[in-house]
């Protein structure tokens, strides 16, 4: 059976909120320098999903790329199957989803 792209979508979507909602464009900053990425597991419905978010900045741009990726924690490999969310912070703390 392959991801549940609808349960995997909501993570995805709630996942990426709180982190906009709750991060500043200085801890982005520090997470590119330091570690840009964290991986943590929810159970949704008796399915552990992976929830990986990962922090970057272009060279010579001013935006860091947020990136939320949910997968199935169970399964591995390259090619597995995952929902991603991702937009861009600038200095001034706007963000902007990208699609």
């Amino acid at each position: 059976m392959g991801l549940d792209k609808v349960a995997a979508r909501r993570l995805a979507d709630e996942h990426y909120s709180r982190w906009c909602a709750s991060t500043s464009y200085a801890e982005l900053a520090h997470r590119d320098e330091h570690s840009s990425s964290d991986d943590s597991e929810v159970t949704d419905r008796g399915v552990a999903y992976r929830i990986s978010r990962t922090v970057w900045r272009e060279s010579g741009d001013r935006a860091y790329t947020m990136t939320v990726k949910v997968s199935e924690a169970r399964r591995r490999g390259l090619f597995r199957s995952s929902v991603i969310r991702s937009g861009r912070m600038y200095p001034d703390g706007s963000v902007t989803d990208e699609v």
